[in-house]
């Protein structure tokens, strides 16, 4: 059952340098229980 709502939440990837603000924005998206939010600090590795 727990991967079903994990399949229904939508998926974002947060990418910028600044580790502070790609974790705010997760932790306050991920709050909301509808993203699964996933942060990247380096550009060359989000694609």
């Amino acid at each position: 059952m727990a991967s079903l709502a994990v399949q229904q939440k939508r998926r974002i990837l947060i990418v910028d340098d600044d580790r502070d603000s790609t974790h705010l924005v997760k932790i306050l998206l991920e709050k909301t229980g509808r993203y699964l939010v996933l942060e990247q600090n380096d550009a060359t590795k989000a694609h």
